[in-house]
């Protein structure tokens, strides 16, 4: 079933990545350029801007919010007639709704909370429309809701919002028994939670035991859904005014290369050409800050274009940039962003293509090209080659 489900994401993704370049190449076609080419700034019209990164994220969690409620209707359905046991006492329906709120975050979790035991009292008989169903919703909605909340929301352990969410939605339970079942005085309710406690240990247990190994594993194995949240609209205006900032600094000659990451600027580098960023390249500490940022340098050709993906960036903006530094980092997925845009970067005299980006014109991978930039680099600094 993991296999299966971790197959399932990664088909997934590689839809969603042809989706997203077929978008840019049209985005592309229906971006307004001057006479030289520069870019017309249009934030209602970047490549894969933003926001559609946040439409496909929800269309992508609303499917696998989806593949969890299927989870929630055939595992119990599977222990309850097939093996037999009691949906108390395996708490089978629980699994599938905390690991959502885990994986996908509280919106989601909430609603596999909701919809889960529904859709099966619906189709099953189980959990009984009355008293059990709406008790066992309530308890169910908390679960998800929390779980995503401490540790999406709030960057909480795995552990301390698993077990937070278990208790808090014993407590809605016990709330909720009171309204349906209204009983007299506190004792019953104590009882009744007590009870529902004492015979699901089993199945508290093995949610315990197998749902932080299982979110882990997937988050591993598929690398979505880590503890992180998309980012809100503030965010990516904050983004914007340090793309700014950093362009300003950039033209007053101050530096060539800027890093942006977590709303700061976390590193200035200063050098010609691909310089900067081959210094970052030979560090364990310089490709791990290169990792995610977001990068504003002052010329992107083919060749810085190819050390952003093998060093995984998140996106770039050139004051200057090629049309074949952008085609690259479009076809890899990366948010490409531009001032002006020409057909090729020149050498230093102007006459012709730079040396550097001559070597890698023939060169896809970006491992390889790397390789090629780096000894290129080393031909020039010695005089080998002009």
């Amino acid at each position: 079933m993991l296999n299966l489900f971790v197959h399932f994401i990664r088909f997934e993704g590689e839809y969603w990545a042809v989706f997203n370049r077929k978008a840019r190449e049209m985005d592309e076609k229906r971006r307004c350029k001057d006479g030289d080419g520069t870019f017309v700034p249009d934030s209602k019209k970047r490549g894969l801007n933003m926001e559609q990164n946040k439409t496909h994220e929800r269309i992508y969690k609303m499917i696998l919010t989806g593949f969890f409620i299927c989870l929630g209707l055939v595992i119990p359905y599977l222990t309850g007639h097939a093996a037999g046991v009691p949906g108390t006492v395996l708490l089978p329906m629980h699994i599938p709704v905390l690991m959502a709120g885990l994986f996908l975050g509280y919106r989601y979790g909430a609603a596999c909370g909701l919809i889960t035991p529904v859709i099966s009292s619906l189709l099953t008989g189980m959990p009984a429309l009355w008293p059990t169903l709406p008790m066992m919703t309530f308890e169910l909605i908390t679960y998800g809701f929390v779980t995503g909340l401490l540790r999406k929301k709030f960057k909480l352990p795995l552990y301390v919002s698993l077990i937070s969410a278990m208790i808090l939605g014993r407590i809605v339970k016990g709330i909720v028994f009171v309204f349906v079942m209204m009983p007299s005085g506190f004792k019953p309710v104590l009882e009744s939670v007590t009870g529902a406690v004492v015979t699901g240990l089993p199945g508290i247990v093995i949610q315990l035991a197998i749902i932080p190994v299982l979110v882990k594993l997937l988050e591993n194995r598929i690398g979505f859904g880590k503890n992180q949240e998309l980012p809100e609209p503030d965010n990516d205006r904050s983004l914007e005014a340090l793309i700014a900032e950093a362009v300003q600094e950039i033209k007053s000659g101050s530096c060539s290369c800027i890093l942006i990451r977590n709303d700061q600027i976390v590193h200035r580098g200063q050098g010609p050409g691909v310089q900067p960023l081959l210094e970052l390249m030979e560090t364990s500490e310089g490709r791990a800050l290169l990792e995610n940022s977001f990068v504003v340098d002052k010329i992107i050709g083919k060749a810085a274009a190819m050390i952003f993906v093998l060093g995984n960036i998140a996106g770039a903006y050139g004051i200057t940039i090629s049309i074949n530094g952008k085609k690259y980092l479009d076809k890899n997925g990366k948010d490409c962003r531009g001032e002006r845009c020409v057909d090729a970067i020149s050498d230093r005299t102007g006459q012709g293509i730079c040396p550097i980006e001559r070597s890698v014109l023939e060169i896809d991978d970006p491992q390889e090209g790397y390789e090629v930039i780096a000894t290129t680099r080393k031909a020039l600094l010695q005089g080998k080659i002009s």
